[in-house]
């Protein structure tokens, strides 16, 4: 059985040491008074085990049009210490628990789902891995009908000893799946690829494309999209040659014939400062693609906001830096003029100690920044903590960005660094609201529904009080009166 530790953090922790040296910096902090009025909560709803000290951990939620919700992530087994099950959960627009669903897999191991999707009918697709015979960990997509009636699983590995770790996953017009993420054989002596894997509506495989970077090292993609003639779009990080890690970004058509592969270096030193890392992409109705991550500075020890537009052909039309040290940026979402808002976290300090605050970002379809927002609050600073809980954005019909992040109020930090926060930007960056859910929780995801409903996921803690539940799945649907909806 495949062992219970995750290799997905270890990438990061260069990224994480050169955070720790990071300066300080100054930002732009909106007032007190305009936080709070305009949006309440409709409801809330937590999922656990019931037994003290249980892991609940959610990891994706969807919406549909209708305003049902779906949660994902893992669950501890009822009678275990660390065994867990994919557990996926959905709720009706008034908040009533529809169906829970969980899945054990064929060797009663560890089953992490990782992405969720749902389709114009209303069936739910879950992706994440699995653990198969031996030390093998596989991919494993399932399909639920509109019920919550399983439809169909599929498992994906190269080999026996493989690990194979889903990352992202989206569902076209048309009910096909696509699953990307890093896979390995002990036989293939390239590390990690990126694995992409199509299947339609019924669970059929289409297609399976791998990429391995120049550098034949680790190539871990993080994000997908995919547009509405069924191209798909994939990024992530991927090894060069003597580079480090670079943003490595790919386009494949409906049938999986890879288009183009277009590769970012950022200006960091060759083997001293040297890694991007792509978190997030976007792609609009003119098949221009937009990604952001975070991208070594030449001269410091630290990694910037860097997002990159591509046209349709993979050329690269701009390239922008926000020259503020941090975390860099974890979300991007467009509006419907071609705008790219982007979220993450940038550094700042209190009392000495190392900090991080949220910072979005607005630019044209031309890369002109709009406008800059250093939203306040605090989150403190760890090596491992802080990615696990990035920002997540969605952007409305009007240009209304929302985001969710995790701060504490001015004072300590380390005080409060699990209340969940969600925030509003109107079109031109003025902050409209900010929600604070007052309970230790950690941010996961943020949607929006067709009526101006914001919709929250987030791990929180001790429901009923204490460590009664241990960590549960926290959902929260906010809504906003009239004026705030605009």
């Amino acid at each position: 059985m495949a062992g219970k530790g995750s290799s997905e953090g270890a990438r990061f922790s260069g990224l994480a040491a050169l955070l720790l040296l990071a300066a300080c910096f100054s930002c732009l902090c909106l007032p007190a008074a305009a936080w709070g009025g305009g949006v309440v909560q409709e409801w809330e709803r937590r999922y656990n085990m019931l037994e003290p000290g249980s892991w609940d951990k959610p990891t994706a939620m969807a919406v549909d049009t209708a305003g049902n919700v779906y949660v994902t992530g893992w669950s501890q087994r009822h009678g275990t210490n660390w065994d867990f099950d994919y557990a996926t959960i959905k709720y009706s627009p008034a908040g009533e628990e529809l169906w829970v669903r969980r899945y054990i897999g064929p060797v009663n191991g560890d089953n992490y789902a990782s992405a969720i999707a749902v389709d114009l009918q209303g069936n739910v697709y879950v992706t994440g891995r699995s653990d198969g015979p031996g030390n093998r960990i596989d991919y494993t997509t399932i399909k639920y009908a509109v019920d919550g009636q399983q439809l169909w699983v599929r498992r994906y590995h190269t080999s026996e000893n493989g690990s194979h770790f889903p990352r992202a996953m989206v569902v076209d017009s048309q009910g096909n799946v696509y699953v990307t993420g890093a896979s390995n054989s002990w036989e293939s002596g390239t590390g990690f690829d990126f694995a992409t894997i199509k299947y339609d509506t019924n669970g059929k495989r289409l297609w399976v494309r791998r990429y391995d970077g120049p550098g034949n090292g680790s190539d871990w993609p993080n994000a997908m999209a995919v547009d509405h003639r069924g191209n798909v779009y994939i990024t992530g990080e991927s090894e060069g040659l003597g580079t480090g890690y670079d943003y490595a970004t790919i386009m494949y058509d409906s049938k999986g014939r890879e288009i183009w592969v277009s590769r970012y270096q950022g200006p960091g030193i060759a083997t001293l400062y040297n890694d991007d890392y792509a978190r997030a992409i976007a792609v609009d109705g003119q098949g221009n693609v937009y990604v952001t991550g975070a991208s070594s500075e030449k001269w410091g020890d630290y990694h910037c906001f860097t997002t990159i537009k591509y046209s349709q052909r993979g050329k690269e039309l701009w390239v922008r830096r926000h020259q503020s040290p941090g975390f860099g940026a974890t979300g991007i979402a467009l509006d419907s003029q071609g705008n790219a808002y982007v979220t993450g976290y940038v550094n700042g300090s209190w009392n000495g100690w190392l900090a991080l605050r949220n910072l979005t970002i607005k630019y044209d379809k031309n890369g002109r920044k709009l406008w800059a927002r250093c939203a306040k609050g605090w989150t403190a600073y760890s090596s491992t903590y802080n990615y696990d809980v990035a920002p997540a954005i969605a952007v409305d019909s009007q240009g209304n960005a929302y985001i969710t992040d995790n701060s504490a109020v001015e004072g300590n930090p380390w005080g409060s660094v699990g209340n969940l926060r969600t925030l509003k930007y109107d079109t031109n960056g003025k902050l409209q609201w900010e929600e604070r859910y007052q309970n230790y929780s950690i941010a996961r995801a943020i949607a929006l529904d067709g009526q101006g409903h914001i919709y929250v996921n987030c791990e929180g803690y001790g429901g009923g009080g204490g460590d009664q539940t241990g960590y549960d799945y926290l959902t929260i649907k906010y809504t906003q009166n009239p004026e705030a909806s605009r």
